[in-house]
């Protein structure tokens, strides 16, 4: 499940990048985007052998995202793509976490 999860989470970041450059041409959100999506991508590609690892590194790179869209969102006080991308990060925030809170 997590593993999905963060596949999930990467190709919507990755997408959203492309997306705000299809949109307004903003090379900034491409390579957030790309940056973000491909290190969350990797984080599934190694969560086999670093669970622990990749959780905690998952819910650090959710929190930074979430942290930069919620200061977008209170600048533009646009909520697309703002409001999704938070509520996405907080998901994977708690389910990167709750697995470590329950040992």
């Amino acid at each position: 499940m997590m593993i999905t999860l963060y596949v999930i989470y990467g190709l919507i970041l990755i997408g959203g990048g492309i997306m705000g450059y299809a949109k307004a041409k903003s090379q900034a959100s491409l390579i957030s985007g790309i940056t973000t999506g491909a290190l969350a991508l990797a984080g599934a590609a190694l969560y086999g052998s670093r669970h622990d690892t990749v959780r905690l590194a998952e819910a650090a790179l959710a929190i930074i995202v979430a942290v930069l869209f919620i200061v977008r969102y209170t600048k533009t006080k646009k909520a697309m793509p703002a409001i999704p991308v938070i509520v996405l990060s907080a998901i994977v925030i708690a389910a990167s976490f709750v697995p470590v809170v329950r040992r």
